[in-house]
């Protein structure tokens, strides 16, 4: 049965197209080469029977040779080639139907091609397609949607002729549909990015310009026209130099064509008088196309102030740090010396407890002229990172605090000769301080346990730690200590910013800090820093 369909699918599409031009053709090429024929044999009479005959058979075979070469270009087209009758019922469809659609050439024979379009598709129809079928003119590329066999919907575009026959009656149409559901797709995808950008465009207070690479003004975005240094029809169509400030123009002249050789972003900064007044830009130049370039304009006159501001308050926070350090430091020190030489001179108990009260004061008011001035530098990079020895550091700290009267500082290096990482010179005071607080804060008979050991965390690190058996930190706070914002309370007296120092110098050596337990569960058995810094390999 499928046979049948296919041999009535293949004479109806070679029968309509046997039109008189074919004949004419054929026939003229018959006469010919007879004619050649009839000269290579001498050949004086014809009889016109044979002649007949022979001429016929000879174009039945061309005709049938070109029709076949025909509908074997037609089936191995990439798209859907159809012919339908005079009522518009499909007669012929070429094997990419079943690509396209999914349904056989012979199952939709007869059936009208308007059957399979979705019915909002059938009433834009009607006015596109219907009315050049029924004047029996060409269709030309109309866009329009199929339903697939399986439900899904297809994007066409349909190109059509009317065919007639010999006496110039109308009798269908042959056409080509091309699938173009990718296509559509990809423009539906790039007008969904357009869109987007355009929403960016109109949401950003930048200016945009389109130029030439001759720096002719092609086209502009602007969210008001009170952004613009010149209204649009005094600048669109002219090159920057008709529309700039000299001094302007020139830096732009430049930097067009520095972008247009190196196909690079260009930035530059400069200054427009405007009509509130002298106002700071940057502008981004990036090439478009081989001839075409985008300028992107900002206004950074907040931006400029505010630098501008910060400047000076750094320069202002930088002469009280100078006074703190120098001066204040200096008073501080001459204060300390009358001090411990009162109590040096006059060795009284009650006289002494008095005096060590500012004593105490006044060294840890030193300290803290000291950590700020240390901070200012490492925020400023006067500190180079280098090669240090951890172990070293260690060795020294037992050294310094070792002589504290009732306080037992114990090292235990676990036979490390030298652990290296890199830091500065600043890595001591990371020690120093968590040492210090431990000492600070542990009672008479205090023990402090400096601990080192390498370990593997998918890198090799330097674990320290500081423990003591003081007081301990409760859990609510651990996490705050480190804060430079914390407030002197009874639990964080004397911390000040010497444990922001801490975290702020580990931080910048790419290691991490933190508090817990010396005796896990229990914060009240004393307090365990712990210190990773990356080792090097």
């Amino acid at each position: 049965m499928a046979a049948k369909s296919r041999s009535r699918n293949r004479s109806s599409f070679t029968r309509n197209s046997r039109d008189s031009a074919s004949k004419d053709r054929l026939i003229a090429e018959l006469n010919n080469r007879i004619a050649v024929l009839e000269n290579e044999l001498n050949l004086k009479v014809r009889h016109p029977l044979s002649h007949g005959i022979a001429d016929r058979e000879m174009a039945e075979d061309a005709l049938r040779e070109s029709e076949e070469r025909d509908l074997s270009l037609v089936e191995k087209t990439g798209d859907w080639v159809w012919e339908t009758d005079a009522g518009f019922a499909l007669t012929y469809n070429s094997p990419k139907m079943r690509d396209i659609m999914g349904y056989e050439p012979e199952e939709v024979l007869g059936r009208s091609p308007f059957e399979f379009m979705l019915e909002d598709e059938l009433e834009r129809m009607k006015s596109i397609a219907w009315p050049a079928i029924a004047r029996h003119e060409p269709i030309q590329r109309v866009e329009n949607r199929l339903i697939r066999k399986d439900g899904s919907v297809a994007f066409i575009e349909t190109t059509g002729i009317p065919l007639f026959d010999d006496s110039g009656h109308y009798r269908g149409y042959r056409g080509v549909n091309r699938d173009i559901t990718e296509r559509k797709r990809a423009e539906a995808e790039l007008l969904q990015k357009l869109t987007e950008i355009e929403a960016i465009f109109k949401a950003l207070p930048d200016i945009y310009f389109r130029l030439s690479d001759e720096g002719v003004f092609l086209d502009y975005h602007a969210g008001s026209l009170s952004n613009l240094y010149v209204r649009p029809g005094q600048f669109l169509g002219k090159t920057i130099e008709d529309v700039l400030p000299p001094e302007i123009a020139a830096i732009f002249r430049q930097e067009i064509r520095n972008t247009m050789a190196t196909g690079e972003l260009r930035i530059v900064e400069y200054t427009m008088p405007m009509q509130q007044g002298f106002q700071d830009y940057e502008a981004r130049l990036m090439p478009l196309t081989g001839d075409e370039l985008i300028v992107v304009i900002r206004n950074i006159t907040n931006k400029k102030e505010s630098e501008k501001a910060l400047r000076e308050a750094k320069a202002q926070v930088e002469l009280y740090l100078d006074l703190m350090g120098h001066d204040i430091n200096n008073m501080h020190q001459i204060a300390l010396g009358y001090l411990e030489l009162a109590r040096d001179m006059y060795p009284d108990a009650d006289r002494n407890a008095l005096l060590d009260k500012p004593i105490e004061v006044l060294q840890r008011s030193a300290r803290l002229i000291k950590n700020v001035r240390k901070l200012q530098k490492l925020k400023d990079g006067v500190f180079q990172a280098q090669e240090v020895d951890v172990c070293k550091i260690l060795r020294d700290l037992q050294r310094e605090f070792g002589a504290v009267p009732h306080k037992a500082i114990t090292l235990n290096i676990n036979e490390c000769e030298q652990c290296l990482v890199y830091a500065n010179e600043l890595l001591y005071d990371v020690f120093a301080n968590l040492v210090s607080n431990a000492i600070k804060h542990t009672g008479d008979r205090a023990e402090v346990v400096i601990s080192l050991e390498m370990v593997d965390e998918g890198s090799r690190y330097c674990r320290v730690t500081v423990e003591d058996n003081g007081p301990g930190i409760p859990d609510d706070f651990k996490g705050k200590i480190f804060d430079r914002m914390l407030k002197s309370t009874s639990k964080a007296k004397g911390m000040g910013l010497g444990l922001y120092l801490v975290k702020s110098l580990v931080e910048s050596y790419d290691g991490r800090v933190w508090v817990e337990d010396r005796v896990p569960g229990d914060h009240t058995k004393g307090a365990r820093f712990a210190v990773m810094l990356p080792m090097i390999e």
